[in-house]
């Protein structure tokens, strides 16, 4: 549980693509924040270039008080503090896990990234990219590279595809 008297670890929720602006407005308001950031190589037509992306995309871990997450979430670009369950019990991030991310950011090894909680074997999925945009079905793989159904209700059919996990969304 979050306390008010002193400062804790906590992940906010960002904007896509805001992680990297965001983190120097927490830091000019004294906040110790941290984003992971991995190396990837990015392909265009014409060139290839290393650059670094954050390790959770949408995230950004700030050490503070339960009294401070209120302002924290007015800054723009951050969307809310990241809470399982009842949205008042906001999530620890332990210094164990902030140590962990360090380690596996600094070791140079290429990283995957899974939300352990939501794209398992049975759960509804939605395709967030790609020819199949807004198609919903089930994951019935848990490896990388998805084995995704499409089921057609009206003929009790399914027809299963492989798509990349990062091209799927977790349906509740």
């Amino acid at each position: 549980m979050l306390n008010n008297n002193f400062t804790q670890w906590v992940a906010f929720y960002t904007l896509p693509r805001t992680e990297k602006k965001v983190l120097p407005k927490v830091e000019d308001m004294g906040y110790e924040a941290y984003l992971p950031l991995k190396r990837e190589l990015h392909k265009w037509h014409d060139r290839k270039k290393w650059v670094e992306v954050p390790l959770i995309p949408s995230y950004i871990f700030v050490k503070v008080m339960k009294k401070d997450i209120y302002y924290l979430e007015g800054i723009d670009g951050i969307c809310r503090a990241i809470s399982f369950g009842a949205k008042t019990n906001v999530s620890i991030v332990t210094q164990k896990d902030i140590d962990a991310m360090h380690r596996l950011v600094e070791s140079g090894e290429k990283l995957y990234v899974e939300n352990l909680e939501s794209l398992r074997k049975g759960s509804k999925v939605r395709v967030i990219g790609g020819p199949f945009e807004n198609m919903e079905g089930m994951l019935i793989s848990d490896c990388k590279k998805g084995n995704f159904v499409v089921r057609l209700e009206s003929i009790s059919m399914g027809v299963q595809l492989q798509i990349e996990k990062e091209l799927l969304q977790f349906v509740e």
